[in-house]
């Protein structure tokens, strides 16, 4: 969020981020990692040197977001015998785990990061 209230196209540091949000550095460089890996965000070497988005703000979703860090939901694929019914009944289980992890995230990309600018400014 920190980048993202920042678009008027210069580099946040990492440093200033962690003494606004309380984040330690070292785990803060640890976020960044996989948000560029994931083509969200970019590093600028320097003086000037920090952080900043590389696309829209419309075209970045909390959904893509979880995904970068958590991956993607979980298939459940798995024949299971009605005889066995200790795994039929984890079957069944994973398969109601796995279809409200699907709704979520399909509920979190339909919010865009410049959805949670627009209210956080409200």
């Amino acid at each position: 969020m920190e980048l993202a209230f920042n678009t008027d196209e210069t580099t946040v540091k990492t440093s200033e981020v962690s003494i606004r949000q309380g984040i330690p550095m070292k785990y803060l460089e640890q976020l960044m990692r996989p948000l560029k890996e994931g083509k969200i965000i970019d590093s600028v070497r320097g003086p000037k040197g920090g952080y900043i988005l590389v696309r829209s703000l419309d075209d970045i979703t909390l959904g893509e977001i979880a995904r970068i860090f958590e991956g993607p939901p979980e298939t459940v694929e798995q024949e299971v015998s009605a005889a066995e019914t200790t795994e039929r009944q984890d079957y069944e289980i994973r398969r109601a785990w796995q279809a409200a992890t699907q709704a979520l995230y399909a509920k979190l990309d339909e919010i865009s990061i410049n959805n949670l600018i627009d209210c956080a400014r409200k």
